[in-house]
């Protein structure tokens, strides 16, 4: 790790497996400064996106290899993880909460993460924090960030990371949340069709942001009537193209009060696009939501889906079918669980951008093939009997189904989600599916999907970040999050593959795994390049696709011993503790390939009682202790006025001695031989009190020095103040003469 820090300031991260940040401080440098790092295989990583900046970082990744660094490049593979995503936000119906991000990671070491706002600073966002598996970051950011209306605006953010990271966006407002999974920018395209529902309470819109300097947008607008949009003076309505130029972190809004269904958008270089509906209803129910997900590039739309209906819900949901060519066919055959019967359709889609709706029972579980590539969509229906709210999902494709889905769950405005993870499985590899490292229980209950070998369910989870993968690197399966609270609801794909499956196939070298169908099979990654000889996918050919080495898991080597009483010293000595504590090092192997940390704690702490307390007393004081308790004690023998006392010792650092509980009472009585004097003042005032004295500890003061005189009868009710005095006939009594009473000495505390 030394070697990392080389003469800058330096702190390193994670495993010898992992990321090393250096800060270099240059009070005048900018984006472009970079000559002063000359140390190989660095990258400078600019935290202000070109701004003047005070302290700018650069970072490499390394792997030890014996006393040498090899330096390694972040491979992004085309999926919804990576390490740069532009993020933005629609309008909702309300500007009273916050919009928000959460950020997780699959890797077992810390990743760096850095998200501004490049271009908008009413307020500027600025958030830089680390990150490892099985830990979430929510962001909570001014709901300024959300265009208003339809214009132009630069609200995007930058979320940039040291390894891949990944990305949910939560618009959030009360009664009215949806959330999407962010894309990085790295699968992003160039041509998308934009969805919504209809009819809408609200406007409906779609929201693109810039990514790449001068590019060139054109929109050719949809909708499902005559009405306008207005946009840079001018007024569009359907069948009309709007043609701008956007530079990154851009924002362009475009919302109607009619169905943009099936708009296309076309750039001259990748872009972000969202769609959805500002707030609407959906079916017969009333409640309303916001809608919303990041659309994905039709160079990785599909042909092949699963349609699974919302765990718990009985009203049923609405799918939309959009096409990306002329002339597609959609087939759809499914099984209705509570009717007992079949169900199939067939629909004609007869050019790009044109949809059908169709309902779906919730109860049928639907396998859906088109001829060619399509977009498809589930909306949820309104709140009606049960608990819930509209939402928005994008079905993947079965062809980018994914091996492994790391994510975490939102929070409910009001509360906590009932969080839902859905699944889809071939039957052959049911078995071998985890969830958060353990194996799905015996007793999972699946559905058949009618007409195929796949199966369907969902688990419960909780809040927070979880794992859900197969043993096997090499099986795919479709994940979705669903999560509903009275009157309000969200919904998104756990993640998926983003492979340009609807560009020409060239056949490439697979060596290594790229998450691309090297082979032009169909599939992605289907070979496991363990040097078994074992051709994984039957089509004739070994170790052709690879796919990524299986997570390895974390697991704890044995415990140490538990250490000596290491000795805290408190800001009073009586109340100093000890600590021993044992260790434990998550080596045995260490979580590698996205495997997950080991669970608890590597570090266990008791209490216990030190020998040495007393060297925690200064020096000129006596010290004595006894079953954990300690009196750090310093006599004054020197007549003193009561009200000078308190400020005496306190002019010291030390506190007048009190006698709060029973042990220090006999602590106390066991050095009063050296106490010398008519009367030592010991404790503090009390006011008039009709009652029984108690110590801190709850014990009545009469086991010792219990000798009252009538007057200072604890029980008894005083006009008075009250204080403690020490006799050195072991007398322990209480006087209500005033503050300028003499005593012969007093005792302070440290």
């Amino acid at each position: 790790m030394s070697l990392c820090a080389s003469s800058l300031e330096c702190r390193s991260l994670g495993f010898d497996e992992g990321n090393c940040l250096c800060y270099v401080f240059d009070e005048y440098s900018t984006s472009k400064t970079v000559t002063y790092l000359s140390i190989p295989g660095w990258e400078h990583f600019d935290l202000l996106q070109g701004k003047e900046s005070v302290i700018e970082f650069c970072t490499f990744d390394y792997e030890y290899q014996g006393s040498n660094i090899v330096y390694k490049d972040v491979q992004n593979f085309p999926d919804n993880k990576g390490t740069d995503f532009v993020v933005a936000f629609m309008e909702n119906f309300q500007r009273a909460l916050p919009v928000e991000l959460f950020i997780t990671t699959a890797k077992p070491y810390e990743v760096k993460v850095v998200v501004t706002s490049p271009k908008w600073n009413m307020p500027s966002v600025y958030e830089s924090f680390t990150l490892t598996s099985g830990q979430t970051k929510q962001l909570f950011i001014s709901n300024e960030f959300r265009m208003y209306g339809t214009g132009e605006s630069q609200k995007a953010l930058s979320v940039s990371a040291s390894d891949e990271v990944i990305v949910y966006g939560v618009n959030k407002e009360q009664y009215s949340t949806d959330a999407f999974l962010a894309l990085p920018i790295d699968v992003l395209g160039r041509e998308y069709y934009t969805v919504s529902h209809f009819p809408s309470n609200y406007n409906t819109e779609f929201l693109i942001c810039g990514v790449f300097a001068d590019t060139f947008v054109e929109i050719r607008i949809k909708m499902s009537d005559d009405s306008k949009i207005k946009f840079r003076s001018q007024r569009y309505g359907n069948g009309d193209v709007v043609k701008f130029q956007i530079s990154p972190f851009d924002t362009v809004q475009i919302q109607a009060p009619a169905d943009i269904t099936g708009t296309r958008i076309n750039s001259s270089q990748p872009i972000v696009v969202y769609s959805g509906n500002r707030r609407t209803n959906v079916g017969f129910g009333t409640s309303k939501d916001h809608l919303v997900q990041q659309m994905t590039p039709t160079n990785s739309w599909g042909k092949r889906f699963i349609t699974l209906p919302i765990p718990t819900r009985t009203t049923g949901d609405y799918f939309r079918f959009i096409a990306s060519e002329d002339s597609t066919v959609v087939k759809t055959t499914g099984f209705d669980y509570k009717l007992s019967k079949n169900v199939s359709y067939t629909l004609y889609l007869s050019k790009a951008g044109d949809f059908l709706e169709k309902y779906h029972s919730s109860y049928l579980y639907s396998f859906v093939t088109s001829s060619k590539p399509i977009m498809l969509v589930q909306i949820v229906s309104s709140q009606v009997l049960e608990m819930a709210d509209p939402a928005m999902t994008l079905i993947p494709p079965i062809e980018q189904y994914s091996s492994e889905y790391v994510f975490t769950t939102p929070k409910y405005s009001l509360g906590e989600y009932t969080n839902y993870f859905m699944f889809v499985v071939h039957s052959k590899d049911a078995d071998g599916l985890q969830l958060d490292g353990v194996n799905l229980p015996s007793s999972q209950i699946y559905r058949q999907i009618i007409g195929t070998q796949y199966l369907a369910s969902h688990v419960s989870v909780s809040t927070g970040s979880h794992s859900f993968r197969h043993t096997s690197p090499i099986v795919v399966f479709g994940g979705y999050i669903y999560g509903l609270a009275r009157f309000e609801s969200y919904g998104f794909p756990a993640g998926m593959r983003l492979s340009p499956i609807n560009t020409p196939c060239n056949v490439t070298n697979g060596d290594v795994p790229d998450g691309i169908d090297n082979d032009c099979d169909g599939l992605i990654d289907e070979e496991i390049c363990d040097k078994n000889l074992i051709d994984d996918d039957a089509d004739g050919f070994i170790d052709e696709d690879c796919a990524k080495h299986p997570p390895i898991d974390g697991q704890w080597n044995a415990w140490t011993a538990w250490s000596e009483c290491q000795l805290s010293c408190g800001k009073v000595v009586s109340e100093s503790t000890g600590t021993s504590f044992r260790s434990r090092v998550c080596n045995n192997p260490k979580p590698q390939y996205e495997g997950l940390r080991c669970p608890g704690k590597s570090l266990e702490l008791i209490s216990c009682v030190p020998d040495d307390i007393c060297s925690c007393c200064p020096p000129d004081f006596n010290c004595a202790s006894s079953n954990g308790t300690t009196l750090c004690y310093q006599i004054h023998e020197e007549p003193s006025k009561i009200r000078d006392i308190e400020e005496n010792c306190e002019s010291e650092g030390h506190h007048l001695v009190k006698l709060n509980s029973n042990e220090k009472v006999l602590l106390f009585k066991n050095m009063t031989a050296s106490v010398e004097g008519s009367s030592y003042l010991i404790q503090g005032e009390r006011l008039e009190y009709p009652g029984d004295w108690l110590y801190d500890d709850g014990s009545k003061v009469s086991d010792f020095y219990t000798q009252w005189s009538s007057q200072s009868d604890p029980t008894s009710i005083n006009s008075k103040k009250e204080f403690i005095v020490l006799h050195p006939n072991m007398d322990y009594k209480w006087t209500n003469e005033g503050v300028g009473f003499s005593v012969s000495g007093y005792v302070c505390e440290a």
